[in-house]
């Protein structure tokens, strides 16, 4: 398989983007940069894919553009159905040059990668931060001494941005009194152990400081692992007490579109608990079995969806005569079928793993 895109993965901060315009500039290629992470991607992938299975740029003419597709493993079920599937459509027909980027890897599909070349950007060394933060402050005039530099590049934790980002807030006067280090994405079981624990509702409070999670997201949480936690059954009706008022102020900022009301659902939430949950047992936190529901449920719709898709173009008929008239067929065709012949018709329809697995009736 040829690799038809780079794939450069790594930490926040490390050089990927920068990289990649730098390539640009050096062989003097226009740039199409889309951010994956803020833009419904399937369709906006689409309409690129179009232009690009040619040799054609994207605005007319016969030279090359590279397109840089930021923050790639940011494409998932729950925002974007299909947004993974054109991503890797996009690389396999694509004529132009492709860089993707990518904090998390194990967030790009297996389609996707055998088309790419990887490239893994490690966090930087403090000394490496600090050369940059000294050559930008000589050019910016900034009065600042060799042990600020050196706190703001350690701290950092070999984030090159955050580092620019510390040192301008430095150079603008906003200086704190002392470094301390950079606060890390707080993950849903600290913050879970955290609230559980709280003496005090503003401890309960700070418990979700740095935790990327909404409230409509953290209440499934805590309802999944209360009745596991808290023993005494009045304490465990206060709980759910406090949840199910939380709940109707999710609902209400959800209907009214006015999510300033999620603040007061967030204090219900943490507050209620921490002034409930007395006389614990110890239980290993569960994710949320709802959610797990939900997302199996649209992996394997989306899954049919692509399969009847794949089938219908070869056959030429719609999905829903698919479904009904040739798909009934095929699964018996393939149900005793040797494993040459059911490779020969994954190859044929050019089905992935997943929709193989879905057409002989394997579990997802």
């Amino acid at each position: 398989m040829g690799e038809k895109a780079a794939l450069l993965y790594g930490p926040p901060g490390t050089g990927k983007t920068a990289a990649a315009h730098a390539l640009a500039n050096e062989y003097g290629l226009p740039i199409l940069e889309i951010n994956t992470s803020d833009q419904r991607t399937q369709k906006m992938l689409k309409n690129v894919e179009q232009t690009a299975a040619t040799s054609q740029t994207l605005i007319g003419g016969a030279s090359k553009r590279l397109i840089l597709l930021d923050e790639a493993d940011s494409i998932h079920g729950t925002a974007d159905y299909g947004g993974k599937r054109a991503l890797t459509e996009l690389v396999r027909k694509t004529m132009q040059p492709i860089i993707i980027t990518a904090n998390d890897p194990y967030q790009i599909t297996p389609a996707l990668k055998k088309y790419c070349r990887t490239i893994n950007f490690r966090k930087l060394r403090a000394q490496t931060i600090l050369a940059l933060l000294k050559h930008i402050s000589e050019k910016e005039d900034l009065k600042l001494g060799l042990d600020v530099l050196e706190a703001i590049a350690k701290n950092a934790d070999g984030d090159m941005r955050a580092a620019i980002n510390d040192l301008q807030m430095f150079g603008s006067g906003l200086l704190p009194t002392e470094q301390q280090p950079r606060d890390k994405e707080r993950n849903i079981f600290e913050s879970l152990r955290l609230i559980f624990n709280s003496q005090t509702c503003a401890e309960a409070k700070k418990a979700t400081q740095g935790l990327d999670m909404s409230p409509e997201d953290l209440i499934l949480w805590l309802d999944e692992n209360v009745p596991h936690l808290i023993v005494d059954p009045k304490s465990l009706a206060e709980a759910y007490h406090y949840l199910s008022h939380a709940d109707i102020h999710l609902r209400r900022a959800k209907k009214t579109q006015d999510y300033s009301l999620w603040a007061y659902a967030h204090d219900l939430i943490v507050a209620g608990i921490a002034v409930t949950a007395r006389n614990m047992k110890w239980a290993k936190f569960q994710p949320p079995s709802l959610l797990a529901k939900m997302a199996r449920t649209k992996t394997l719709r989306e899954t049919g969806n692509s399969l009847l898709q794949k089938i219908g173009e070869r056959t030429h008929t719609s999905k829903r005569r698919v479904q009904t008239d040739i798909l009934p067929y095929i699964r018996i065709v393939v149900s005793n079928a040797p494993e040459h012949v059911l490779s020969e018709i994954t190859k044929y329809y050019g089905l992935e793993e997943a929709e193989t697995n879905l057409l002989v009736g394997k579990p997802a």
